[in-house]
């Protein structure tokens, strides 16, 4: 794999990773209160937010690293979980949805993290 491949990896069929902007705006800007789910970090998506295909119905569980959430895929008409790289030390969601580092000092951390997580999405797809 080139270096500019391990940087930049492209998602096979198995895998999709989503990065940039939702394909509609989110439904609500992010809020600093606690969502109805119980989670006490803020940042992570509301019920109703589009992903592509997938449309969030809920927050199942968060950590320092990530959001993981219900949603209903509208193409195969099916629940699915969405793992959500969402490292909170490292970065914030803006209002469009997008998740950006904190700082140009938090990017090379914030990439190296997004390449694991990458990673460790490829690696569990091959269990399908």
């Amino acid at each position: 794999m080139s270096d500019d491949a391990s940087q930049n990896p492209a998602p096979d069929d198995a895998t999709r990773v989503m990065t940039g902007r939702t394909d509609a705006p989110v439904a609500a800007p992010p809020s600093t209160s606690a969502p109805a789910s119980g989670a006490t970090e803020a940042g992570v998506l509301p019920p109703g937010s589009r992903l592509a295909e997938f449309e969030v119905t809920n927050l199942v569980g968060q950590g320092g690293f990530g959001a993981v959430y219900e949603a209903w895929d509208h193409t195969l008409e099916r629940v699915v979980a969405i793992k959500e790289y969402l490292p909170v030390s490292l970065s914030t969601r803006q209002f469009d949805g997008t998740v950006v580092p904190l700082s140009e000092r938090t990017r090379e951390t914030f990439d190296l993290g997004m390449r694991s997580f990458i990673n460790e999405a490829r690696l569990l797809a091959q269990f399908d």
